[in-house]
């Protein structure tokens, strides 16, 4: 799994996170406000009709590591299958993912990422909802 992490991590380009997500044929969006969902709070999300990873909270009081692993582990998600890993969907094995991506991208490599999605997230087209504010689903 390591050696996975590796090899992601010396293709990714750190500075534009959108666009080593979208060398990979996924769709990347980005969010300021969290998600919730009744019962539990969601960071990111993968989908695969969609072909889309989502990731929530992208705002300076969410730390670099934890903003980033977010990415990774779905990520995780989205790529094992063309890896034809065997447990694509695990949680704990993506989180396991998302960690060793983290030390091949290295610390300045995860904070140069984590400013950058910071960053799209802000630049996210006219229409989202105003920044502070909660998605919320169900009742």
């Amino acid at each position: 799994m390591a050696g996975l992490a590796r090899r992601l991590a010396a293709g990714f380009d750190v500075r534009r996170p959108v666009e080593s997500v979208a060398r990979l044929g996924l769709d990347l969006r980005l969010h300021e406000q969290e998600l919730r969902l009744p019962g539990r709070r969601v960071r990111g999300t993968w989908d695969p009709l969609l072909r889309r990873i989502e990731v929530y909270e992208c705002i300076a009081s969410v730390g670099d590591s934890e903003l980033v692993a977010v990415l990774g582990h779905e990520l995780w998600h989205a790529l094992a299958g063309r890896w034809q890993h065997p447990h694509a969907a695990d949680d704990e094995i993506a989180q396991r993912f998302a960690a060793s991506w983290l030390v091949a991208l290295g610390s300045s490599g995860v904070s140069v990422c984590a400013s950058a999605l910071r960053a799209a997230a802000v630049a996210m087209p006219a229409g989202r909802p105003s920044a502070g504010a909660v998605l919320s689903i169900g009742p």
